[in-house]
């Protein structure tokens, strides 16, 4: 599978936030394929030169709350889960997150039994909690729908699912949601209400053409 170039990626989202200064991006980088420490090196010179100094620079004792980030002018967080960046003060170890399930499930019903069980059993850790609203389909499974899509067979399905969960449990220890398609079922809507919410029984939330509007302090990670 190929995508675009990553330059030209990470120039789009730097462009973003420079016209959106009170966003925020976490860049979760895993999964390295046929790559060397000098590809590493390359990588992560690309990302430096990028961002410069809208990287927040991993501590650990350092507040990630979007109060603290905004008043250093923070907007980017990169996780890099390769121990090369121990050499590098501006990017985080894999450790400081966790994803729940571990390992995505093949069907929604397994996936909101293993959401159940982690979320409720999941131990503390000191800065994300990401839970993981996908499945994955296993290899036979997949070259059965070649003429099918993913968006089709999983996340039109899947997306509801995990948005009707969160809506009812109304969860409070996690700050990392990924779904697939997330504007199926209006689940940027849900979780943003949930957000503030929880901060103030008295939360103002409009909605104007799809877009949201809720208090800038009561927004969190």
């Amino acid at each position: 599978l190929y995508g675009d170039e990553l330059r030209s990626c990470m120039t789009e989202i730097k462009s973003f936030l420079d016209t959106h200064e009170k966003e925020v991006i976490i860049l979760d980088i895993n999964n390295f394929y046929n790559m060397d420490d000098i590809l590493h090196m390359k990588l992560l010179s690309i990302i430096t030169h990028c961002f410069d100094d809208k990287l927040c620079p991993f501590n650990t004792g350092s507040d990630v709350s979007l109060n603290s980030l905004w008043n250093q002018g923070y907007q980017v967080i990169v996780i890099y889960h390769h121990e090369i960046i121990n050499e590098y003060d501006n990017f985080w170890p894999g450790t400081s997150i966790n994803y729940y399930p571990p390992v995505a499930p093949v069907t929604s019903a397994e996936l909101i039994l293993q959401l159940e069980k982690h979320s409720e059993n999941a131990p503390e850790t000191k800065y994300f909690k990401c839970l993981r609203g996908i499945v994955s389909y296993s290899k036979r499974k997949c070259l059965s729908r070649l003429s099918s899509s993913r968006k089709h067979e999983i996340s039109t399905k899947v997306t509801p699912e995990i948005t009707t969960w969160l809506q009812e449990k109304h969860r409070e220890n996690l700050n990392i949601v990924i779904v697939d398609y997330m504007h199926l079922s209006n689940f940027v809507r849900h979780l943003v209400y949930q957000n503030v919410s929880r901060g103030s029984n008295s939360t103002s939330v409009s909605l104007t053409n799809g877009e949201m509007s809720v208090p800038q302090e009561q927004v969190t990670i």
